[in-house]
């Protein structure tokens, strides 16, 4: 029993994060090392050599071990070490992931320390000693995004050069109410002339690698707001509180139809309560102004009251239903947005779609396969986003194929202008190098701790989806669709986009103001190259007081 246990834990220590800016340049490929040894349990296959040699092999595990705990010293330091470069970047990290694998490390330091086989003992801090290392390295990564988009807005925002960090033989979509509008290197960078003499407002990051926010927010500034589309059973019924007692109705439509079913009032104390359903109605209220906090909560109340600055209120998008009551007894959560209603409305949707070949990923190549499209879509009554955007995705998407293709052998690149500067400036000079894990391949008879195979999870692969939903007001929603962030879990999880390019993904959004108040904000979606420059961007520019919302999926429940 124990051994099941512990296979069932190691498999899901799958986090495959090749890193970035190792060495000066963001390392493309796994460079580990790796050792081979063969244990047979049956007594028929013993060789000469291995009764003659048990003692020997059992000292060979005990110096594994020896350089597996040197090696795991040195990954702690150097995780501390770049956490205090992050600070220097002025962003705040907000990561889920990071968290699970801190906590993922110290279970298996403790299950070393429990164990009294040598050769096992040596295998657990094989996966400890990978699983920091990966840490290490996409902690790295996070600091060197961190201080290559600090140093970008300042200079995009004073006039200063931004050319080197764009590729000369870069990919670059434009897109504005016209469509889209591919771009060269001198393009993209006459576009990003419109920020000069904004003052920067907030800053915040989406790296698809690990899951994280990076937030960098002036004192006052304004930041992007964060919307999700809550599904709740109400076989007994289900109660919410209003902010501030807005006294606004919530109406029950039935998407069917978009027909108004119900109409539910607050209680004096402001309380809203939704009576059993025998079908499927989603909620919206009649004032913006309405506003909750995140879930989860308990199965019966949903108060929308914040007790603290950590538990930020939710507002609803004008693009998505709040609310989607069923006839069931299953407990609130959020939804991705194929699962989500639209609302009626003329929107312009601008679709990305990324996925990196399996087969290119195998042999050590990495083909970044992109796709994007923009197009106007209608939606007459309350819709699942999935059945609406399903068609149309297809339709729009074949105009615009992009590749971006990178070899993933092993960095051996120089410090790269770039990046000599930008890290010269941040952090006094680029990281340090660090010692690569091995991985020990073992073959073994009956268990009873089967290592995590990390060469095969390296290889695997997802998809990328990034919606961007703008009504007739200029109002905007996007929509991520990360396969690889299964929230709510503890522990790290394995279905994670391909090591080898991951690291260098990420969605941004720059909000700036300039002296007479104006309001900008640019959304962009970026692919770094391994020298730190961009490979591919597409991006908007919004101006004026519209609002600009973000949506996260629960990636997991995703169906495609």
């Amino acid at each position: 029993m124990k051994g099941k246990r512990i296979a069932g834990f190691a498999l899901l220590l799958g986090i495959v994060m090749v890193g970035a800016f190792i060495s000066g340049c963001i390392d493309q490929g796994t460079a580990t090392k790796t050792v081979t040894k063969t244990v047979s349990s049956s007594s028929s296959e013993t060789s000469t050599v291995e009764t003659s040699t048990v003692s020997s092999t059992q000292v060979e595990w005990e110096s594994t071990e020896r350089e597996l705990k040197t090696l795991v010293d040195d990954y702690d330091r150097s995780i501390s070490d770049a956490g205090e470069k992050f600070v220097k970047t002025g962003f705040e990290l907000q990561s889920e992931e990071i968290l699970n694998w801190d906590g993922s490390s110290r279970e298996l330091l403790e299950m070393a320390k429990e164990e009294n086989d040598p050769e096992s003992r040596a295998l657990i801090l094989n996966d400890l000693a990978m699983l920091r290392y990966h840490e290490l390295t996409n902690m790295r990564t996070l600091a060197g995004i961190g201080a290559l988009e600090r140093s970008y807005w300042e200079n995009a925002t004073t006039g200063e050069p931004i050319e080197p960090f764009y590729s000369m033989r870069g990919t670059f979509f434009y897109v504005s109410g016209k469509g889209v509008e591919k771009l060269d290197r001198a393009g993209i960078v006459e576009r990003m002339k419109t920020v000069r003499g904004y003052e920067m407002e907030s800053i915040e990051i989406y790296h698809f690698g690990t899951g994280s926010w990076l937030r960098a927010i002036r004192e006052g500034g304004r930041t992007v707001s964060h919307v999700v589309s809550i599904r709740t059973g109400t076989k007994n019924g289900f109660r919410m509180k209003a902010v501030n007692g807005t006294g606004s109705s919530l109406r029950l439509i039935d998407p069917e139809t978009g027909k108004t079913v119900m109409k539910i009032a607050p209680d004096k104390e402001g309380v809203y309560f939704v009576p059993p359903v025998d079908t499927t109605l989603i909620g919206m209220a009649d004032d913006e102004g309405f506003c909750y906090k995140k879930l989860p909560m308990d199965t019966h109340t949903l108060t929308t009251i914040p007790e603290g600055p950590d538990e930020p209120l939710v507002c609803p998008s004008p693009q998505v239903a709040p609310f989607i009551f069923d006839p069931t007894g299953d407990e609130p959560g959020p939804v991705p947005l194929e699962d989500a209603y639209l609302l009626p409305g003329k929107y312009r949707v601008t679709t990305l779609v990324m996925k990196a070949d399996l087969k290119e990923l195998a042999e050590q190549l990495v083909n970044l396969n992109m796709r994007v499209g923009d197009d106007v879509l209608a939606v007459e009554t309350p819709t699942r986003a999935k059945k609406a955007l399903d068609a149309f995705q297809d339709a729009i998407t074949k105009s615009y194929p992009v590749k971006m293709t990178t070899p993933a052998e092993p960095c051996s690149c120089t410090v790269s202008p770039l990046l000599k500067d930008v890290f010269g400036r941040t952090f006094g000079g680029p990281f340090d190098e660090v010692p690569k894990p091995k991985v020990l391949n073992i073959t073994l008879g009956n268990g009873p701790y089967i290592p995590v195979n990390w060469e095969k999870l390296e290889n695997q692969s997802s998809t990328i989806v990034v919606y961007t939903i703008t009504d007739s007001s200029g109002d905007t929603l996007i929509a991520i669709g990360d396969e690889g962030v299964k929230q709510g879990t503890k522990k790290p999880t394995p279905n994670r986009l391909a090591a080898n390019y991951l690291d260098r993904v990420y969605l941004e959004v720059f909000t700036g103001r300039n002296a007479a108040g104006e309001e900008i904000r640019v959304i962009a979606f970026k692919v770094l190259n391994p020298d730190g420059t961009v490979g591919f961007r597409t991006t908007t520019i919004t101006k004026n007081d519209v609002r600009v919302s973000i949506m996260e999926s629960p990636v997991g429940e995703i169906q495609r």
